[in-house]
């Protein structure tokens, strides 16, 4: 069950594995207290002195305290990487569900040689002897917590991890295999171990099932979004060109050319925006486009904006893209450079045209967040999870996603030949051939 286009299952990947990370690392967390509780209970039992554990089964102690010091230690070793940004960027999110997948099966297998029928077993040794107690009724032997145990990590890994269902199925199958074969040394009878395996088996059964109908509808909900979202832009597209016809520019200026008819501004307004005079001064320019935004709805105030400098998305000859907020919502900040006349120019120049333009292949421009005292203007437009351009012609692995882009790229580049230019784009680094 994958989504028909490479993309599309790509960004449906890349959504679920910031969500998969922190599951993973509050597992962890949770994990830690597991061995502890173990080892108290083991120096509980060892310090009571009601056993004959020590003489009877002398390295069950050993062996019990080794499994839970191991499993301390990795525990803290996957909460620091999980903690790590470098370390989390090199794994993929199939990587991460392959490694949460065979962790919960070594961890199926370190609960049982670390109960008190499983480890007296791996030391050749009979549990009913370790165990004995010297005075009162004697222990009884079951594998029942064993599987409710079982039961809780499987639950755990379909209903808490963001886990595509079919990366589970070997898990499945191994988990009902292995229990298979703990039954068969079972100290129960042979028509309770039965029924205990087949119980395990249907909730097995059962919880793939339910993943399998959840990943379903979560597959379907991003397709309605998608769906939506490319409806609207087309609706938004159409209208304007509708209103384009209805109305024709009138070709006395190019100020009036920039803003069409349908803009209430007037053509003073327009000279200060989109002149070429490179005389003109910047607060004054300024002024005019906060003018132009608030009559037509596009201007963004500054409390409504938060940047985050450090996630750099891009860089151009102008200026840099980071990543931003704007009331909740993932934007791509546009930030210009020191030099504030042909970084306001680029800027007007992209203003003039994403402004009007609705298509499902250009990002949505969200508006203009103007900073006068400053002189600063900022573009906030729509955010797009996805690989850069230079990473993706780089991808060897790949030739024709590599052809797709290069073919692309020559459309583009046709299009940016006849004027108006939507703004100037350095080319990556190694692409120049």
């Amino acid at each position: 069950m994958t989504f028909r286009h490479a993309s599309t299952e790509q960004a449906f990947l890349d959504n679920r594995k910031a969500w998969l990370l922190k599951c993973m690392r509050n597992a962890h967390l949770l994990f830690l207290s597991v061995p502890t509780v173990l080892g108290l209970a083991l120096l509980e039992f060892h310090y009571k002195g009601d056993h004959e554990l020590d003489k009877e089964c002398p390295g069950v102690i050993e062996q019990i305290g080794v499994i839970a010091a191991s499993w301390v230690v990795f525990n803290i070793i996957v909460i620091t990487i999980t903690l790590t940004p470098r370390c989390v960027n090199c794994f993929t999110t199939k990587g991460m569900e392959i490694f949460i997948t065979v962790e919960s099966l070594c961890t199926m297998f370190i609960m049982y040689i670390s109960d008190k029928t499983g480890a007296p077993k791996l030391q050749g040794v009979d549990a009913r002897l370790c165990f004995r107690r010297m005075e009162g009724p004697e222990p009884t032997f079951c594998d029942t917590h064993v599987v409710l145990v079982w039961a809780i990590a499987q639950m755990s890994l379909h209903l808490f991890f963001p886990i595509r269902w079919r990366i589970l199925v070997p898990a499945e199958m191994l988990s009902v295999v292995f229990y298979m074969l703990v039954l068969s040394s079972s100290t129960e009878g042979l028509s309770d171990a039965a029924a205990t395996w087949v119980m395990s088996t249907v909730l097995v059964a059962v919880c793939a099932m339910g993943k399998r109908r959840l990943e379903y509808q979560e597959r379907l909900s991003m397709l309605m979004f998608i769906s939506e979202k490319t409806l609207r832009f087309q609706s938004e597209f159409i209208l304007s060109q509708a209103q384009l016809q209805k109305k024709a520019p009138s070709p006395s200026s190019e100020a009036s050319l920039a803003i069409d008819t349908r803009s209430l501004a007037s053509a003073p307004l327009s000279q200060y925006i989109f002149g070429k005079d490179g005389e003109m001064e910047l607060d004054v320019q300024l002024q005019a486009i906060l003018q132009l935004g608030k009559v037509e709805h596009w201007i963004i105030e500054p409390s409504q904006l938060q940047c985050f400098p450090e996630v750099l998305l891009g860089r151009g000859v102008f200026g840099v893209v980071i990543l931003g907020d704007l009331c909740g919502a993932a934007t791509a900040v546009k930030l210009p450079f020191a030099k504030q006349a042909l970084a306001l120019d680029d800027l007007s120049n992209e203003i003039r045209i994403l402004r009007r333009i609705r298509h499902p292949n250009i990002v949505g421009f969200h508006g203009v967040c103007v900073l006068t005292s400053l002189q600063v203007m900022v573009l906030v437009e729509e955010y797009i999870h996805g690989r850069s351009m230079a990473s993706q012609m780089k991808d060897k692995k790949k030739p024709c996603e590599r052809c797709k882009v290069s073919w692309h790229l020559a459309r583009r580049v046709q299009c940016a030949a006849v004027p108006p230019q939507l703004e100037a784009y350095r080319c990556p680094r190694g692409l120049e051939a």
